[in-house]
């Protein structure tokens, strides 16, 4: 990954899929209403080596055509979480416009009130 951030190539990461029971560092926060934890690594990554970033976001919208969305190019020199906070606010807004596009494979949620539906009115609306 260095190499690649000193020839100036892009690195892309998951930032809402981490391994659960690894020693891989999560940060805890509220998203969509619920507790749940986050991949800390591609945030300090970006933080650390001072390098822009964007939040990318592709959904299928017909058979044929996936929409790509993406933020503007970042950099700071801010806290990682300052950056998972503005990923995980642009993540929310996608999925109020695409809820059954968001899969996992695992309980996702931490807390163990019932698993959120992908119905669209149970996603929270921006206030």
């Amino acid at each position: 990954m260095h190499n690649a951030l000193q020839n100036k190539e892009f690195i892309c990461i998951h930032g809402d899929r981490y391994l659960k029971n690894s020693n891989q560092k999560t940060y805890r926060t509220t998203f969509m209403g619920r507790s749940a934890s986050f991949p800390l690594g591609p945030f300090e990554l970006a933080v650390r080596f001072k390098v822009p970033y964007t939040f990318v976001f592709s959904v299928k919208e017909t058979d044929t055509h996936y929409h790509f969305f993406a933020t503007p190019g970042q950099i700071t020199h801010d806290n990682p979480e300052k950056v998972i906070d503005a990923y995980l606010r642009s993540l929310e807004k996608i999925l109020r416009l695409y809820p059954e596009q968001w899969f996992n494979y695992y309980d996702f949620w931490e807390d163990s009130s019932p698993a959120l539906t992908t119905s669209a009115a149970t996603i929270p609306t921006e206030k």
